[in-house]
């Protein structure tokens, strides 16, 4: 079976390279060994019902993730579950990869403080046990295992969370600042964004992908893709021999040993791959924040925050205000960690039907 497998994708179209018996997520084309030696291409169902997109997580189709818990968004964490609480118009919800576990905030604004309420989750949405400390050491209190609310007082701009596991320390540091009341903004953006990249003829991606498994963290993998409108696309992963190119109907895997076989694409109910239908970022805009706006030698770059509590996914996209065009999306979604880098805005790519 070829190392592009078919994902399960709560929104987005997703791959997954299995690398010594590891599922490692990558994005976009997804395949799936079908009967008779078809390939089935992915398209995977979105909580909207939507192809999709770049850079996005999801696992094996034999191991489905499981549902989102059903707990009020002010409860605490069981022990086993923890709540995924739908961020307000005036809240920022980011997270990113602590280990193998997800840390993930959801942060509130008040009188001359921030409210934080953080949840260390693993591949189920369960709390994660570590020993956990915050930089600064600010007043918090316990909300269930792996759950604290923090009260941070004057002008903190990011928060630093540590815990060891496996005998290693690990440390991420997430954003607590944001343009408050410009939302509509970051929205606004996203639909840019959108636009901007849907209309290239062609754009490079590169995305490096790691899997929150437990004793694991750290492991990783690279897939190349080469993403030519409005219906092909080339992508491989460093290290392996094998290779993949879908143009519109048709999809094609290179096994070594085995050679080049041809399948039929296989989308979420679509008959024809389309490059289009992997930017909808916009899908994940059910809370949008603008973290910053930055001018870099005349031009300005945007960094937003979006929150999709339906998959659960948060993703932070940074672009160009100016063209539209996206340079890097970070994805955290079911313990996937996603890097996504695009270049060669607009050049040709040529993606021909393999031969031989």
């Amino acid at each position: 079976m070829s190392r592009f497998r078919r994902a399960y994708g709560s929104g987005p179209v997703h791959l997954i390279v299995t690398l010594a018996g590891l599922a490692v997520i990558g994005l976009a084309l997804a395949s799936l060994a079908a009967p008779g030696g078809a390939t089935q291409a992915p398209g995977a169902t979105g909580a909207s019902g939507s192809t999709r997109r770049s850079a996005m997580a999801g696992m094996d189709m034999s191991n489905q993730p499981p549902p989102i818990p059903k707990l009020a968004a002010s409860s605490p964490c069981t022990a086993t579950a923890c709540p995924i609480p739908k961020p307000g118009p005036s809240e920022l919800a980011v997270a990113g990869e602590l280990g193998s576990a997800m840390a993930a905030a959801w942060i509130t604004p008040g009188a001359g403080a921030l409210h934080v309420r953080v949840e260390l989750l693993n591949l189920d949405l369960g709390p994660v046990r570590e020993p956990t400390t915050f930089a600064g050491d600010p007043p918090r209190r316990a909300c269930g295992p792996g759950c604290w609310t923090l009260t941070l007082r004057g002008a903190v701009r990011s928060l630093t969370i540590a815990a060891r596991e496996a005998g290693h320390r690990y440390a991420v540091t997430l954003p607590l600042r944001w343009k408050r009341g410009e939302s509509a903004t970051a929205r606004r953006l996203v639909e840019q964004a959108v636009g901007a990249m849907a209309s290239l003829i062609g754009v490079r991606l590169e995305e490096t992908t790691a899997a929150g498994t437990p004793g694991l963290p750290g492991s990783f993998d690279d897939v190349h893709f080469l993403l030519s409108a409005p219906d092909a696309m080339s992508a491989y992963a460093t290290g392996y021999a094998e290779r993949q190119v879908t143009i519109g109907t048709m999809q094609w895997t290179y096994l070594p040993g085995a050679g080049w076989e041809s399948g039929t694409y296989a989308g979420n109910g679509t008959a024809s791959f389309s490059t289009a239908a992997l930017f909808d970022w916009a899908d994940d805009a059910q809370s949008a924040q603008l973290l910053s706006e930055t001018d870099r030698a005349g031009r300005l770059t945007a960094e937003i925050a979006l929150m999709n509590p339906s998959v659960p996914a948060w993703l932070r996209i940074t672009m160009d205000t100016g063209t539209g065009e996206v340079s890097h999306v970070r994805t955290v979604t079911q313990g996937k960690f996603i890097a996504d880098r695009y270049s060669d805005y607009g050049a040709p790519q040529r993606i021909l039907p393999p031969t031989g």
